[in-house]
């Protein structure tokens, strides 16, 4: 009897010590651990995967469209834009080409599970925008809605006209004076202007204008996104993005300096619009941009009020 009890006695400890032994190893297998303020790296489970194992090639079909809101109500319209096809980290653009306006566009030679960048549009007609993708489906649809671009145009009133003209013209204006009486209005178009914001960027001779105020943020515009005069200084301000025929009515003050001494003669003051917009940087999208970072060229193609004495823009200050 006591040799059967040590057998059992002998065979609970051995099973105690093997169960010690696989809970330890557990506990303290290596685990995958990511840097501070990263996450541990994930594969997507091929059974996640439509396109895995399939025998037909993935491919990515493309679409973009804007909403026409030219009808009532607004209407979904696919349109043809240009586009753009990279992959993660690498600088060389993948595919490239033109969408369809009538069905989607096939880009092939993608990997099923992979990931890409997809950029729409040039900063022409549509803001350029970027999606991105991963190949899960054997045709992977990539759609995106655009913001179409609309230039708006700009307005003046002097206080003694009614309603606004494409020219503001101020007579006897001392030197040293500020005059608050302009109007200015920023009418848009069906499409956007801004993307996220724009720019009203004022142009003139510093010794006879002062300086020229709005109640609003200033921002810092490259005057290489227009062609200012030699010699004249410039300023700008920073409003929010307008579409779909949206008003701005702006009251800017302008403080003369020493104005011409010949009254025939005016101070003339150059008005600009120009709109923020992204760009591609070799794959990498930059937003918040007056202009290409390589060439200094606006994005966008700016609105120009440009004021001479014949002309029909701007404003002009005669002393």
């Amino acid at each position: 009897m006591a040799k059967r009890n040590d057998v059992g006695l002998a065979f609970v400890v051995g099973i105690l010590i093997l169960g010690a032994v696989y809970l330890g190893s557990t506990m303290l297998a290596p685990k995958s651990i990511a840097p501070a303020g990263q996450s541990a790296a994930t594969t997507v489970s091929s059974q996640t995967l439509a396109c895995q194992g399939s025998s037909t090639a993935p491919v990515l079909s493309l679409a973009a469209f804007y909403n026409n809101t030219a009808t009532v109500p607004p209407t979904p319209t696919q349109v043809a834009v240009a586009y753009s096809v990279y992959q993660p980290g690498s600088p060389l653009v993948f595919a490239s080409g033109t969408t369809s306006a009538t069905a989607g566009t096939t880009v092939s030679g993608v990997n099923c599970g992979a990931s890409y960048t997809v950029f729409f549009g040039d900063n022409s007609n549509y803001y350029l925008t970027a999606v991105p993708v991963q190949v899960t489906q054997t045709t992977q649809v990539v759609q995106k809605q655009l913001k179409p671009i609309s230039a708006p145009t700009v307005q003046f009133n002097n206080g003694t006209i009614a309603g606004y003209v494409s020219q503001a013209k101020f007579y006897g204006v001392p030197n040293g004076y500020t005059e608050t009486n302009l109007q200015m209005r920023i009418s848009a178009g069906s499409g956007f202007w801004g993307n996220p914001d724009f720019a009203v960027m004022f142009a003139y001779n510093s010794s006879q204008i002062q300086s020229i105020k709005l109640n609003l943020p200033t921002v810092s515009v490259p005057s290489s996104v227009v062609s200012i005069p030699a010699g004249f200084a410039t300023v700008a301000y920073q409003l929010p993005a307008i579409s779909n025929y949206q008003q701005e009515t702006l009251n800017p003050v302008i403080v003369t300096g020493t104005l011409p001494s010949n009254t025939a003669v005016a101070s003339p003051i150059n008005v600009y619009l120009i709109s923020e917009a992204s760009y591609n940087q070799n794959g990498n999208l930059e937003t918040g941009l007056f202009t290409n970072p390589v060439t200094q060229a606006a994005l966008v193609t700016p609105v120009s009020s440009v004021a001479t004495s014949g002309g029909t823009g701007g404003i002009l200050i005669y002393g």
